[in-house]
């Protein structure tokens, strides 16, 4: 999330920039917020297929970046306040609130102080972003530097809180998106026995997977492993491996397996040597 500050007085001591959002089409979203939220497109970047567009309203820019990875949300139906996907600070909030309800913007909430004297509203657009616009950025930060441990305060640690939350989610989403596509591409989708490892155990893994009868249907899982490990797997390794590339543990991967296989399915332990190879039938 990126707040925009506009430019003022505290906009020329501390800079200005644009609220980026990730979209899954820069294209159908910049003319979502042209035609139907009347934002002003200023340029749309990256050639035949737009990587990024900067768009501007009520004095506030908004940078909508690509991401085919960014998945489409739906509200819920008791949202108040943040998490926010994205901050607007604007002058006349009533003035921007009611242009947006004319053009039929979605789930737009009423206009509140937040509890801290801070008036503002959100929406949502075309791709699930969850959008605040809210009181100028003098008035913000007034308010933000008036009491240390104020209200303000208090309120921006929940919301960071709520926002560290909100990461962790889309990471599992990036990380189930990938292994998904990872399964599609598998040339063999039944009876799979999989053998999930962490970095520093491929010593294991080569031991283990010495043991498994070549026409078995074996898939390695590796977390966080080190480059050279990859390497090493794709010279020395004839089987199907799918890297995630964040540390989890065998929970996150069996979460993975669950959601994805379509089949039967097995798991090999890395310490566990078949020394039948019948046995896996």
């Amino acid at each position: 999330m990126t707040m925009w500050r506009r430019a003022g007085a505290a906009a020329r001591q501390s800079g200005s920039g644009a609220a980026c959002l990730r979209v899954d089409d820069v294209e159908a979203a910049a003319s979502y917020y042209r035609h139907v939220l009347a934002f002003e497109q200023i340029s749309l970047l990256g050639g035949a297929q737009p990587q990024f567009a900067v768009l501007r309203k009520h004095g506030a820019l908004l940078l909508l970046q690509q991401d085919a990875s960014a998945p489409r949300r739906t509200p819920a139906p008791d949202r108040s306040g943040p998490p926010w996907d994205a901050v607007l600070l604007v002058d006349d909030v009533p003035a921007a609130h009611h242009d947006l309800r004319a053009r039929g913007a979605d789930s737009l909430s009423d206009i509140d102080g937040k509890g801290i004297g801070w008036d503002s509203f959100d929406f949502q657009d075309c791709c699930g972003n969850v959008v605040c616009v809210g009181q100028s950025a003098d008035k913000f930060f007034e308010l933000m530097n008036a009491t240390p441990a104020g209200p303000l305060r208090r309120w921006l640690m929940q919301w960071r809180l709520r926002q560290a939350r909100r990461t962790a989610e889309r990471e599992e989403q990036r990380l189930l998106h990938e292994f998904r596509d990872f399964y599609r591409g598998l040339p063999g989708k039944e009876n799979i026995f999989y053998m999930f490892f962490t970095a520093d155990l491929l010593h294991w893994v080569v031991k283990a997977e010495s043991f498994v009868p070549p026409e078995v249907n074996l898939v390695l899982l590796g977390s966080a492993l080190h480059d050279d490990e990859r390497k090493w797997l794709a010279d020395h390794i004839a089987r199907p491996f799918h890297h995630i590339s964040l540390p989890v543990d065998d929970v996150t991967a069996w979460e993975l397996i669950f959601e994805v296989n379509e089949h039967n399915f097995g798991w090999l332990d890395i310490d566990c040597f078949v020394l039948n190879g019948k046995l896996f039938d």
